[in-house]
């Protein structure tokens, strides 16, 4: 944290953004017991109304700018009524998830949360974000269709039940924990394999690798580094990030390998379950997942935005 800034910072918004006094305060840091637990009050005041349950899922370690705040809870007299959590693991764009209590939709609430962080996003060098809407949510669709934002691409939630050892890989490959010292050889695997920009995919993994809550593995072949992947164990399952293959390695059988020895570390665990998420359009690996044994859960819709249309660009 910078010096002299507070761990929780507040503002407040006018009745011409909001029909009544509205408090909002700014999280910088991973959320404690406490705010959990008003997050999750939230969400599922948010079930009761939507008919299913939004995810909770603020990682405050992988945002790459740590001046800004990763999360917003708007409050009225004192009681909760809304988050927007703002995930920001590269510096060209961040997305934002964000619930408004069912009575206080369509009061401004989320457009006096989204303003508020796209300012604070603006000052840290941002000037685009993705608005991320489960496609479940006829309420969250239905903003973006007034706003008429559009539509950027959308991810899809696979699940693999866990019932059985995976057989052995073949003989030489090796799944470790990364190390600081070999962040520049992970940078280009990883910049290599997703298309990113070298210097924010080692911003990306070094808060990979430092996060105490996630697990950085590298594949190996002997000793050439050929894939990697991260692992965050939550609420009884394995949740994969970034699983890729340096392209010049492909169709070896090393993402399936990947996948055997993940799957393998959860079943060694007694962890039964196992959860990534898949871009709609990356035909490759869904066909890889479905053919594993994951089906699909849920999907996340993404929808790009401009800062300026929130007054937020400088």
């Amino acid at each position: 944290m910078p010096p002299n800034r507070p761990a929780r910072a507040r503002c407040w918004y006018p009745p011409r953004t909001l029909r009544r006094h509205v408090r909002i305060q700014r999280h910088y840091e991973q959320p404690d017991r406490l705010l959990t637990a008003t997050l999750e009050a939230l969400t599922l005041a948010g079930a009761a109304a939507d008919g299913f349950k939004s995810a909770i899922d603020v990682d405050a370690a992988m945002n790459v700018a740590k001046e800004m705040p990763v999360l917003y809870v708007a409050e009225e007299d004192g009681t909760p009524i809304g988050f927007l959590y703002v995930f920001a693991p590269r510096r060209d764009e961040i997305e934002v998830t964000a619930l408004v209590a069912p009575g206080w939709r369509r009061k401004g609430v989320f457009t006096a949360l989204l303003r508020e962080a796209v300012a604070n996003a603006a000052l840290a060098g941002y000037r685009k974000g993705l608005l991320v809407c489960d496609a479940r949510s006829a309420t969250g669709k239905a903003v973006l269709g007034r706003w008429g934002v559009p539509f950027e691409h959308a991810e899809h939630q696979m699940v693999l039940a866990v019932t059985a050892r995976p057989g052995p890989v073949r003989e030489g490959l090796t799944l470790t924990e990364a190390r600081l010292e070999e962040l520049p050889e992970l940078a280009a695997l990883s910049s290599a394999a997703f298309g990113l920009d070298v210097v924010a995919t080692t911003a990306l993994l070094e808060n990979s690798i430092r996060a105490e809550e996630r697990t950085q593995w590298v594949l190996s072949d002997a000793n050439r580094k050929v894939g990697l992947c991260a692992k965050v164990e939550k609420d009884g399952a394995y949740e994969l990030y970034g699983l890729g293959v340096h392209p010049d390695e492909r169709r070896r059988g090393y993402a399936r390998a990947l996948l055997d020895l993940a799957v393998e570390r959860a079943w060694d665990s007694g962890v039964r379950s196992v959860l990534l998420d898949v871009d709609s359009a990356n035909t490759a690996a869904l066909a890889l997942y479905d053919g594993y044994g994951f089906e699909r859960a849920q999907s996340t819709l993404y929808h790009m935005f401009e800062f300026v249309r929130f007054r937020g660009g400088r």
